[in-house]
């Protein structure tokens, strides 16, 4: 047997093609850079951020924001001012956030555009809601789901009366080219209070009315439909119910006009006392049917016209 000699063919190491997409790789990433660098990327961001802040008259401000990766993507607003023309009130009574985050949702289909969650807090009161919008920021949809308010850190935007409780807060409202559009209320709370004050001339101690609910709903941002508004319970001082609509003046709440028809009832124990003879005198003028006087509401949301509901 004769010896062969056999050649093994060499095999190349160095994977040349891996090198090669390496080169590519830092090519295109080069070039990505360079584009960024003739691009003014910050001034097109602020550009669209601070135009999405001017909604018509409703000015909001900013001191300045930041993108943050942890816990999850998102933008940072440090100290939002909203003012008044925001919230359609005329006593200059704006709201002022220390920060605020909003986190990138994905798409939304009513309106067709981006939708984000929102969180913040308002006098250590913690507020979270959905925002979707178009992408001219034209239409707004925001939506507020359980959010407990506590009334007393808000009393500043309640006009003519001051409240205690927290209120379980479900919310949905929508603007078509800065007009309120729809609007759907439903708030609940087995905490209200009414503090010691001063209504109407009649000097009120402190009431612990317990239960609220108002479901109310406004198809074309003109007339909102109270459905149900139900203050106390059979154990409250004050117990009343009543329905109607409220035509908005989005641009000055106060200013918004009332026609609402109840009624109310009080307990002997309140009623009777010698510190409500005034009220008892004046709740004579009503109607009164099974213990309840018949009360309609009109004139404005600030300055309410209380008469006979015959």
């Amino acid at each position: 047997m004769s010896d062969e000699n056999t050649t093994t063919p060499e095999i190349n190491y160095e994977m040349t093609f891996i090198r090669k997409f390496r080169w590519i790789l830092f090519l295109f990433c080069f070039f990505v850079l360079l584009l960024l660098t003739k691009i003014p990327v910050a001034k097109t961001i602020d550009n669209a951020i601070y135009g999405s802040l001017n909604f018509g008259r409703c000015q909001i401000g900013i001191s300045n924001y930041e993108f943050n990766f942890f816990p999850l993507p998102h933008l940072n607003f440090q100290n939002i001012n909203i003012p008044s023309e925001c919230l359609g009130a005329r006593n200059n009574q704006s709201i002022g956030l220390k920060d605020l985050q909003v986190y990138f949702r994905g798409p939304s289909f009513s309106p067709l555009g981006p939708q984000f969650k929102v969180e913040t807090a308002f006098r250590d009161n913690p507020l979270g809601f959905i925002l979707a919008s178009d992408f001219s920021f034209k239409t707004l949809k925001l939506l507020i789901k359980e959010n407990d308010i506590d009334l007393g850190k808000f009393s500043d935007f309640i006009p003519q009366v001051s409240l205690n409780g927290v209120v379980k807060t479900d919310l949905l409202l929508e603007l078509e080219n800065f007009n309120l559009s729809e609007l759907n209320i439903n708030l609940q709370s087995n905490s209200l209070v009414l503090p010691a004050q001063n209504i109407n001339g009649f000097a009120l101690q402190e009431m612990p009315l317990k239960n609220l609910l108002l479901t109310a709903n406004s198809e074309n941002g003109k007339k909102l439909n109270v459905k149900k508004l139900v203050i106390g319970d059979e154990k409250s001082p004050i117990r009343s119910e009543f329905s109607g609509v409220i035509n908005l003046n989005t641009r000055n709440i106060a200013s918004s006009s009332l026609n609402l028809g109840g009624e109310i009832a009080f307990a002997d124990s309140f009623i009777n006392d010698p510190s409500m003879f005034l009220l008892k005198n004046y709740m004579q003028q009503f109607d009164k049917k099974d213990n309840f006087y018949q009360i309609q509401i009109t004139g404005a949301l600030s300055f309410p016209n209380i008469s006979s509901n015959r």
